[in-house]
């Protein structure tokens, strides 16, 4: 059944009442009644009005209250039912926690037995290894740390320089590249104009992109042998490099010195060559003689520019050391790092040869 409103109550009282006393009001105009029957009258109609009215109110009133009860009651069935699924899922959700939990406390119990198990055999296991096997298991890690350095030189070589054509091959004879790329650094440091190298090869192509780079320069590279320096022309030339490198051909002559004597470079190949700014010593080969790289200090030390910086490689030979060694008692003004390197590498510094 449909609930009244409160408004819709009010005006169907308010008709009642209205009917009522209109009714009154006719009975007292249409009779000879006196003015106290008449108002005695209109007062019992009026009471029977609002008990009228009372009697709708709280009819209508009952209504509301069984409705809103009935209400409330479905209401809270719902909720009750809402909670219960609720208490279930949390019971259900607690269940499977304490489940998981447990599992996994399994597990890490069963994960430190495994690990100690593991840790025991490497234990007999390395204490079973020979002396000779850990000695190559460290230089394999030595190995494996120097190739990484020299992938990573080699490629931002690559990426700096941006050759657009094969480079010669590198280590072996040739410089490595973590040398190459000290020396590129130093170019680009120092902007130098002249930059003079003993030996020649994929160091004269990689100093050639540097100086051009730099905006300007030349590179004098010394070769003793005829093929190889024919080899680095078209190298040079591949690279179009010629109006920066220039090979220079100079067979190994007897160069005598304080009373020793050397096979080194053609001295006529140098006498042209004053200011130099950086100089690269990686020849002539160990094997052309005794100490063969130490005539580089008293023929090219003192044409050298205030400055210089002067790159020796391969210190990881005892010759070049003690080369290296002797250049810093003669020159006194040097300064010498030692510069990690593949095959070694000592950097000197002079202010005044």
């Amino acid at each position: 059944m449909r609930v009244p409103t409160p408004r819709g109550v009010a005006v169907a009282c308010a008709g009642a009442v209205l009917l009522f006393v209109a009714s009154a009001v006719v009975a007292v105009t249409t009779s000879k009644l006196s003015i106290a029957e008449a108002i005695a009258l209109l007062s019992l109609t009026i009471l029977m009005a609002i008990g009228v009215v009372t009697a709708v109110v709280v009819v209508q009133t009952r209504r509301m209250l069984v409705t809103v009860v009935r209400s409330a009651r479905t209401l809270l069935s719902e909720v009750v039912r809402r909670l219960d699924v609720l208490a279930e899922s949390l019971e259900a959700l607690r269940s499977s926690t304490e489940r998981r939990a447990a599992e996994g406390a399994s597990r890490h119990l069963e994960l430190d037995r495994k690990v100690g198990q593991v840790a025991s055999a490497l234990g007999d296991l390395s204490a079973g290894v020979p002396s000779d096997l850990t000695t190559r298991l460290d230089l394999l890690r030595k190995e494996t740390k120097e190739t990484y350095w020299q992938i990573e030189a080699l490629l931002e070589l690559r990426g700096l320089l941006r050759p657009h054509a094969p480079l010669p091959p590198l280590r072996g004879y040739a410089a490595s590249p973590d040398v190459l790329h000290h020396l590129v650094e130093r170019v680009w440091q120092q902007k130098p104009r002249l930059v003079t190298e003993c030996g020649s090869g994929a160091s004269s192509i990689v100093l050639g992109y540097a100086v051009r780079m730099n905006g300007g320069g030349r590179v004098v590279a010394l070769e003793h042998d005829p093929t190889w320096a024919e080899v680095s022309r078209a190298y040079v030339s591949m690279h179009d490099l010629d109006d920066v490198v220039e090979i220079r051909e100079a067979p190994l002559t007897p160069f005598e010195f304080g009373g020793e004597s050397w096979l080194w470079y053609d001295r006529a190949a140098v006498e042209d060559l004053t200011d130099i700014d950086l100089l690269f010593i990686d020849g002539p080969p160990g094997d052309a003689s005794a100490m063969a790289r130490y005539p580089a200090g008293p023929v090219l030390f003192p044409r050298c520019r205030q400055g210089v910086t002067i790159f020796l490689d391969d210190t990881h030979r005892r010759e070049e050391r003690l080369i290296s060694a002797r250049w810093m008692e003669e020159f006194p003004r040097l300064r010498r790092d030692n510069v990690r390197a593949d095959k070694g590498l000592h950097v000197l510094y002079h202010d005044v040869m």
